[in-house]
């Protein structure tokens, strides 16, 4: 006899799939801050270095804390923090707004990043 999953049963904890999300953007995070990267790594920085209103952000300063403290959807960046940083106003997936203050946002990508894509002459085909 076949038993179906119900489609709310969630294999997988939501605590765990968070924390793999956190520990997936902060090695691509670590990965794209590689000096003299090609082209393809430099605009991913660009994008993840510069998020704007209504990205999903993870604080990268207090990476020890849990994860669904430091993910949230960025509504807005309110200033420069003295020391680095900034200070950002943030609704955290429990649906809390907050003040992150001496936040280092790193944005996370819901889509696939595209390459750069650069003016390529096209050739007459033999």
């Amino acid at each position: 006899m076949n038993q179906t999953q119900s489609i709310s049963d969630s294999p997988v904890a939501t605590t765990e799939l968070v924390e793999a999300l956190a520990a997936t953007a902060l090695s691509l995070y670590r990965a794209a801050m590689v000096a003299n990267a090609g082209a393809f790594v430099s605009a991913l920085r660009q994008d993840l270095l510069h998020p704007r209103p209504g990205d999903i952000v993870m604080d990268v300063h207090e990476w020890w804390r849990p994860a669904d403290e430091r993910l949230g959807v960025l509504e807005h960046i309110m200033r420069q923090a003295e020391g680095g940083g900034c200070v950002a106003f943030v609704r955290r997936l429990n649906g809390r707004y907050e003040t992150w203050k001496q936040a280092h946002l790193v944005k996370i990508n819901t889509q696939p990043f595209n390459l750069p894509t650069r003016a390529v002459q096209e050739r007459p085909l033999v």
